[in-house]
């Protein structure tokens, strides 16, 4: 008896499934079927950037010779091609284009996380993102993140980790994005041809000589001392620098 019961249950189960998968092609050739009428965009700001418009996307969803035309066939459309056209937008982190229930199409787009800004005297911009990769600047929009001026003779294009200096100007800026403490106390960051940085506050008038990214967050230790030790008894504007770079020193001058 009992083995009857089992035996219908599985009946029951694949009858079910199958009934399932029934109806989730009629749905699915429903859709493919209808003519859509609208494009639908989301894009994620919930990080405070607006690099990226709703209008940037119809663009390049529309751009000549690969158009998605309002009245076409949902199922004539290849969404994986629409995906891969919006990633190609350099603010583009991640898309995903699907059809609703009524066939239209919608686009839900994620945009790259920018963590600084380098710049040098030759005219070179552009943006460090928490993934280290180097992205132009946008017209639409200036992140409010921290400036890093590099030598002239610096020109990353693809990664910001293309060489050594580059590596530990990332670890640096990485550190800063990490803290909500120094990313709001940090304006702007100079560093020369050997990877040397000087810090610029954003408050008080001493700059900070921190060397290499080498022992970040002992130097930032020894910082901390300086901001909430050394100044509030010496008095704010007694030093015009502040120097890190040394083992097991902070000298002021």
């Amino acid at each position: 008896m009992l083995r009857k019961i089992k035996i219908k249950r599985g009946v029951y189960f694949v009858a079910g499934a199958i009934l399932l998968f029934v109806l989730i092609g009629f749905v699915s050739k429903k859709q493919m079927d209808k003519p859509f009428s609208e494009v639908y965009i989301d894009i994620d700001y919930s990080q405070g950037n607006y690099f990226i418009h709703e209008n940037d996307i119809r663009k390049l969803i529309n751009a000549p010779g690969n158009e998605v035309l309002t009245g076409s066939f949902a199922g004539d459309i290849n969404l994986r091609n629409i995906e891969t056209k919006i990633e190609k937008h350099p603010f583009v982190k991640e898309a995903e284009v699907f059809r609703d229930l009524r066939g239209n199409i919608k686009a839900k787009i994620k945009q790259k996380k920018p963590i600084a800004r380098i710049i040098n005297n030759g005219g070179f911009g552009a943006y460090i993102t928490d993934a280290g990769e180097v992205i132009p600047l946008s017209d639409n929009y200036t992140a409010r993140v921290v400036l890093v001026k590099i030598p002239s003779s610096k020109k990353y294009k693809v990664s910001i980790q293309e060489d050594e200096e580059g590596k530990g100007l990332f670890e640096m800026v990485s550190y800063l994005e990490a803290s909500k403490f120094w990313k709001a106390q940090i304006a702007e960051i100079s560093m020369d041809k050997r990877g040397e940085m000087i810090l610029y506050p954003q408050v008080t008038r001493q700059y900070i000589e921190f060397g290499k990214a080498e022992d970040i967050d002992t130097k930032f230790g020894k910082l901390h001392i300086f901001y909430t030790k050394i100044l509030p008894e010496k008095g704010w504007n007694t030093y015009e620098k502040v120097n890190v770079k040394y083992k097991d020193q902070i000298v002021c001058e």
